[in-house]
């Protein structure tokens, strides 16, 4: 990773924010998935969904790991 993806925070911010637009579709599924995956959790505050990493993800090393296999990925 390079430039603005340097770290898993950066990253994670231009996934998010580096397009105009996101379908929210786009932005449940991916949701969901994390979910699935044990890499985020879902839980209510004050009648708000909030979302959290897993405590698995909690580490630099963690998320570095997740970002190489998404770019491994997203080579294929």
């Amino acid at each position: 990773m390079t430039g603005l993806t340097n770290s898993p925070i950066n990253f994670i911010f231009y996934v998010l924010f580096a397009a105009e637009s996101v379908a929210q579709d786009l932005v449940k599924n991916a949701l969901k998935a994390f979910t699935d995956h044990k890499i985020t959790e879902l839980y209510d505050v004050a009648s708000e969904r909030m979302v959290s990493l897993s405590e698995e993800f909690h580490s630099k090393e963690k998320i570095h790991e997740l970002v190489s296999q998404f770019d491994a990925y997203k080579c294929h």
